[in-house]
């Protein structure tokens, strides 16, 4: 289909539109924010946004060799659950544990998107649609609790 490297330029483009877009937006707390590269302040805990070849994910990465601190950190997140669903939404998929693509075994909440393609430009809509209402909710529900996880 595509060759890996254009495929990688292709979403680096994507990324680079999607960043410029949301870069005026501030966060929850009114700061500015690199939404490409955003800092939750918990060493373990990561925003990820992924365009595999068909779909996209988007979601919290909770990534620490030791098991005890990334299933504790991940406990957290089910605390705040009814907080998670009422601010984020109900069809999130949770795993508590999961090899990623890496090998690495993380936890991980998220939400996908199907029958888009972030190498198809006609697609970008729909992924920046799909992308930028969870990113603003996932960036409120975190700045409500992130104190709990530091």
């Amino acid at each position: 289909m595509f060759p890996k490297l254009p495929a990688s330029l292709i979403r680096t483009r994507f990324f680079t539109a999607f960043g410029q877009y949301m870069a005026p937006v501030p966060s929850a707390s009114g700061d500015p924010v690199n939404w490409m590269n955003y800092k939750t302040g918990v060493k373990p805990v990561f925003f990820r946004l992924e365009t595999p070849n068909r779909g996209a994910e988007i979601g919290f990465l909770i990534q620490h060799p030791d098991q005890h601190l990334r299933f504790r950190l991940y406990n957290l997140f089910l605390d705040f659950q009814p907080q998670f669903e009422e601010m984020i939404g109900h069809d999130w998929t949770w795993s508590r544990q999961i090899s990623s693509g890496e090998g690495q075994i993380v936890s991980r909440i998220y939400d996908r998107i199907d029958n888009v393609s972030v190498l198809d430009h006609k697609d970008w809509p729909a992924l920046i649609s799909f992308f930028k209402p969870r990113l603003l909710a996932m960036d409120a529900f975190w700045w409500l609790v992130k104190d709990q996880f530091e």
